[in-house]
């Protein structure tokens, strides 16, 4: 009963590991995200002042 218990601590200390990395991965992923909304909105942004600064001859 006690290899059994052993192994069922061990199993958790895994899972618990492998949730951190995830939840690290999780949160980079975030950051990238965020950062690609920030550059798409400045896009959308440019674009729509180019629209606005249309010149015409």
């Amino acid at each position: 009963m006690k290899d059994n218990n052993t192994e069922v601590v061990k199993e958790i200390k895994d899972a618990k590991e492998n949730l951190s990395k995830v939840n690290k991965d999780v949160g980079k992923v975030k950051v990238v995200m965020s950062q690609m909304l920030e550059k798409f909105n400045q896009q959308k942004q440019t674009a729509i002042s180019d629209q606005g600064n249309v010149q015409y001859t």
